[in-house]
């Protein structure tokens, strides 16, 4: 019977509650990356990083949804010790573009949707409570009482006269929510936006609940209440500016963590006379991405747990302890064989490189040019034979056509000496050292054979920051696993060739998922695409600039 794919789903908004729970992975023992926001902080924050870099799954980590299922039946306790209760919410659910044209002005939407947005969080915040007392029935003491007093907090109340518990309340909010849901939606046709009232003043609801629920429960007395908003992206300047207003004027015991990719932060300004909001006095900034990239030197170890978690969820039990053992189940790259089969295919040293060489030679003219080329080849070493040929067009470009025989010479005499005493190498150490992974690719790639990425090392460096790249690309070599009939994390390796057609296919992705619409994204990706044109010609090129050794004159 075929296994699930393990990296199936690749985006925390797909997983389930549970999921994300099962999946969690702290970035060190001491350190853990949900402590890193600062939930029991009550300075606002920023969480921006790139596309699948994590920010959805923590920002849901921290929810009271997660909270629950983390404490179980130990709730209370566990609410005491965290000292924060999270609402999470994610701003694609309000379908911004509603509140927006429409023969409307901007700023009659702008108060419809703080109104929308007032009802959406106090809905989230009632619901959390009902849950919450599902857990401790002692959670609040009379709720009658706490009721009247979020009725008070509205401009002018429809509801129930007298609502005798949160339940009550919950269905008047949703009732509001609803005849704006049906005003918003038929001013096109209509022309108007009626039908409701605007009864509550902006930031009432959000911050006068938290209040109240701190004065009528033991629990939640000593509690902050963190409004985790997610893709904050979705908001339109206009919006953003609405909640940065919220941030600006915020009010204990309640805080904001505010999820967004790098450009999705439009504004800091806010409607308070458009002052902004500024780093440091109304908010921090938390860059998830570049922590993974450049802060933490176990990130390694942080996606190698990520990953052992998949695999073992689906029944694949590689034990806790055993995320190198992972490796294991890679097929590897063997350099020297393949090298020798880039001898036995290019016979009477024909190599593609040598022949490059020989003819450029030749072409302009060069005296004694089948000597140089001998004193360059060197059948044993590829490697060192590819080095010396590098290192040779790069006195080529310094010396033009002057003493070339004797440079080559000389290059083949710090060849034999690098073989005896490396150390004593002036020409052939520094590029060896620093390029051979490079001088090995040139010479597959000049030899039509596949770049080896392959290797959970590898593709951990692929990701460079972003986790679900790296899921992405295990998700695809799973696929190609199975395809090839292979039996991926049970039996045998996965092979090199599956592994490659899952990086090509990865890579692919890549460009269709992260693709910005319209006339600028095409800009951008064309720009990408030529950029690494650039990069790959310079990589392979017969002399690389970057390319540094000593060699006298």
């Amino acid at each position: 019977m075929e296994s699930p794919n393990p990296f199936n789903i690749t985006k925390a908004s797909d997983l389930t509650d549970e999921q994300i729970g099962q999946f969690w992975v702290g970035v060190t023992e001491k350190r853990s990356l949900d402590n890193l926001v600062k939930p029991k902080s009550s300075m606002p924050m920023l969480i921006l990083g790139g596309k699948g870099s994590g920010k959805t799954h923590l920002m849901r980590f921290l929810s009271f949804t997660l909270q629950k299922l983390r404490h179980g039946v130990l709730l209370e306790e566990g609410l005491n010790k965290d000292k924060y209760l999270g609402i999470y919410f994610r701003c694609n659910g309000l379908n911004s573009n509603r509140f927006e044209g429409k023969n409307q002005s901007p700023e009659t939407w702008q108060s419809v949707f703080a109104y929308y947005y007032e009802l959406w969080i106090a809905q989230l915040v009632i619901q959390n409570i009902i849950d919450c007392k599902k857990s401790i029935p002692s959670l609040l003491h009379n709720e009658n009482l706490l009721c009247n007093r979020i009725v008070n907090l509205f401009d002018k109340w429809n509801g129930i006269s007298k609502p005798q518990n949160l339940e009550d309340i919950l269905i008047e909010c949703e009732a509001l929510q609803k005849n704006i849901d049906l005003a918003v939606n038929n001013a096109a046709l209509t022309g108007k936006i009626e039908g409701f009232s605007i009864n509550v003043t902006p930031g009432k609801l959000i911050y006068g609940i938290p209040k109240l629920l701190c004065k009528h429960s033991n629990t939640l007395s000593k509690i902050q209440f963190l409004y985790l908003v997610d893709e904050f992206e979705n908001l339109s300047e206009c919006q953003q500016k609405y909640v940065n207003t919220l941030l600006r004027e915020k009010e204990i015991p309640s805080s904001f963590r505010i999820g967004a990719r790098l450009y999705g932060i439009k504004t800091q300004n806010t409607l308070s006379d458009n002052e902004k909001n500024k780093k440091g006095s109304e908010f921090e900034i938390f860059w998830i991405d570049e922590y993974f990239r450049n802060t933490i030197s176990n990130y390694p170890k942080f996606v190698r747990q990520l990953v052992l978690k998949r695999i073992n969820q689906t029944g694949m039990i590689l034990g806790n302890d055993s995320s190198d053992r992972i490796d294991d189940y890679f097929e590897e790259f063997k350099e020297e064989e393949t090298l020798s089969i880039v001898k036995g295919k290019y016979l009477n040293n024909n190599r593609p490189y040598i022949e490059k060489l020989r003819g450029e030679l030749k072409s302009a003219k060069i005296s004694g040019f089948e000597e140089i080329v001998n004193n360059l080849i060197h059948e044993s070493d590829l490697i060192l034979e590819r080095a010396g040929i590098l290192a040779f067009y790069r006195v080529w470009a310094k010396y033009s056509n002057n003493n070339l025989i004797d440079k080559s010479k000389e290059i083949q005499k710090d060849r034999i000496l690098y073989k005896k005493d490396y150390k004593s190498s002036k020409i052939f150490r520094p590029i060896v050292e620093k390029f051979r992974k490079d001088i090995r690719d040139q010479i597959l790639i000049e030899c039509d054979i596949p770049i080896p990425y392959v290797g959970l090392d590898t593709f951990i460096d692929m990701s460079n920051g972003i986790p679900r790249v790296l899921l992405t690309i295990l998700k695809n070599i799973y696929q190609w696993s199975i395809f090839n009939g292979e039996d991926p994390f049970r039996k045998g390796k996965i092979s090199i060739e599956s592994q490659l057609k899952g990086v090509n296919e990865s890579s692919e992705w890549f460009f269709e998922d992260a693709e910005i619409s319209g006339i600028e994204g095409k800009t951008v990706r064309d720009s990408i695409i030529r950029l690494a044109r650039f990069l790959r010609i310079i990589r392979f090129a017969s002399a690389p600039p970057n390319v540094r050794f000593v060699l006298s004159a």
